[in-house]
């Protein structure tokens, strides 16, 4: 027989690694794993073999039922064979697979985001940016050159290589795109301080995903 909504067993997490603190409603031998890919670059090729975070669902008895890598890269990830990238699950969908097995989560960590933050995405959308994401920015200087990080929104039509969550743009990749307007700097904006970017660290997120997601998570 079901639990009563009042006894059932519900979680907030701010960061996906806490998926494996939680228990199901449904038994309580059903876990959660939650394994971090860290890229293992090749000197050879330059190319990295897997980065990516994995979510599985398990049982002793009846081993994995679910398991899905959140923005995979590496030369183990292709697109499909036409060129075009294949979607990825968004986060309201990953909730609702933990959720069939009696994981009830909120991710709250998008759904902390202002009412201003979130039409500022959607003036972003509206301008036909699709992607946000915090981008490393690669400044030639004597000894190597200096990194800085700042939050962007860009159109991946025109730039799929910054897809790949660990992508280092060089300063003039990054100022042809401007100019082309495949991009927007949003850390040049003066709300931007108002704005909380946290939870885009190592992730790209879809603009759209988001914006939807937000909708899904409020109660």
């Amino acid at each position: 027989m079901p639990l009563p909504d009042s006894q059932l067993l519900r979680y907030e997490i701010s960061d996906w690694s806490q998926l494996a603190l939680c228990k199901s409603n449904h038994d309580k031998q059903l876990y959660i794993s939650v394994t971090n890919f860290i890229p293992e670059r090749s000197f050879a090729n330059r190319s990295t073999t897997l980065s990516g975070r994995r979510i599985e669902v398990c049982h002793p008895n009846y081993g994995v039922l679910f398991a899905y890598t959140m923005n995979p890269t590496g030369s183990m990830v292709v697109s499909n064979n036409d060129g075009s990238i294949i979607p990825e699950l968004t986060v309201g969908q990953i909730l609702a697979e933990l959720q069939r097995f009696g994981f009830f989560i909120q991710y709250n960590a998008i759904n902390h985001m202002s009412g201003p933050q979130i039409d500022f995405l959607m003036t972003l959308r509206d301008l036909h940016y699709d992607k946000i994401r915090i981008l490393s920015v690669r400044y030639p200087a004597l000894g190597g050159g200096t990194v800085k990080e700042c939050v962007v929104a860009f159109k991946v039509e025109f730039l799929p290589k910054w897809l790949e969550s660990t992508y280092v743009a060089t300063i003039s990749e990054f100022q042809s795109a401007a100019v082309d307007g495949h991009v927007f700097n949003v850390s040049t904006v003066a709300q931007h301080k108002d704005y909380d970017w946290t939870w885009l660290a190592g992730w790209v997120g879809d603009i759209n995903d988001i914006i939807r997601d937000v909708s899904y998570l409020q109660p």
